[in-house]
């Protein structure tokens, strides 16, 4: 059942918005299979439905997007702990979730 739960996100995930090469990154690809699986077992009654992955890429972009601007930032500013722990790039897959 995993498998094939894994394979149907996966099969949408290589779709989304095929026009911005940034949702076809291996990596971010890899990222959105694991938060849109980990919804699924996490909340069974709803699980994964056709079109979630619509709803998690702006996200994902988003926090992508924070990310980038805080590595530019940090490069040459001196920024407070606490953006330092909000933006920290290891939680991005968990902030998404």
């Amino acid at each position: 059942m995993d498998a094939e739960l894994k394979l149907t996100i996966r099969q949408d995930v290589v779709r989304t918005f095929p026009e911005i090469e940034f949702f076809h990154t291996p990596n971010i690809q890899k990222m959105m299979s694991n938060i849109l699986f980990s919804y699924a077992r996490e909340f069974p009654h709803v699980s994964y439905k056709q079109g979630m992955h619509e709803l998690l890429a702006p996200i994902i972009f988003v926090l992508h997007y924070d990310q980038q601007a805080y590595l530019q930032a940090s490069e040459t500013d001196s920024l407070d702990l606490e953006i330092h722990i909000l933006l920290n790039q290891n939680y991005i897959e968990h902030d998404a979730l």
